[in-house]
């Protein structure tokens, strides 16, 4: 057992910039092992409390006004109806009847008509 120890010092002390590096490596990895298992139980819950948290809709329906080629009502009262009647449905809510982009042929997108 001495040999061996005789012959472990005698490297170390003649390699001491590489046996340092390695003792940063390994403790860095160390470091970086023990920060996930530290962090997956977190990581584990969140997307649930998120949405626990966030109470968004399960399902959105879009509809196209006659305007632009569909067949949608103006107030979208029947539409909501319909969808209202489906077997499981708990509310119905109206998200948004906004204009995102219409672009007009000819003329580069964002400019102002």
């Amino acid at each position: 057992m001495g040999a061996v120890l005789l012959l472990a010092r005698s490297r170390l002390r003649v390699n001491r910039h590489g046996t340092l590096a390695l003792v940063l490596m390994v403790g860095l990895a160390v470091a970086v092992v023990l920060a996930a298992v530290a962090g997956a139980p977190r990581t584990d819950r969140a997307l649930a409390d998120f949405v626990a948290a966030d109470r968004g809709a399960d399902a959105y329906a879009a509809f196209i006004p006659a305007a632009l080629g569909g067949g949608a009502s103006r107030d979208l009262a029947p539409e909501a109806a319909r969808i209202a009647a489906i077997d499981g449905v708990q509310a119905v809510h109206r998200f948004a009847n906004a204009q995102v982009s219409a672009p007009i042929r000819g003329r580069p997108a964002g400019n102002a008509v």
